[in-house]
């Protein structure tokens, strides 16, 4: 018999990690960070550790996607969720 391994789902992600789960970059969220914001879209709740290293929750990212997501409407119209 074949050991199966249970997959473990990752909470908390590094910039990296959290830029290709987000589709945004890297150097993005770094300059979301330093402003708080760019234009409407506020940054993502992150975490910095006494080391420096930056890390963000799975959870708050995806709220952070869904408040800051724009829904298109059949016929061209946006409808913002937030």
């Amino acid at each position: 018999m074949q050991k199966q391994q249970k997959e473990v789902e990752k909470k908390w992600m590094t910039t990296r990690e959290a830029a290709a789960y987000t589709g945004y970059s890297e150097k993005y969220l770094a300059k979301l960070r330093e402003t708080g914001n760019i234009g409407k879209r506020v940054a993502p709740p992150y975490f910095r550790m006494s080391s420096g290293a930056v890390r963000y929750a799975k959870n708050e990212l995806d709220t952070w996607i869904l408040e800051n997501s724009v829904h298109v409407i059949p016929g061209g119209r946006e409808k913002n969720e937030a």
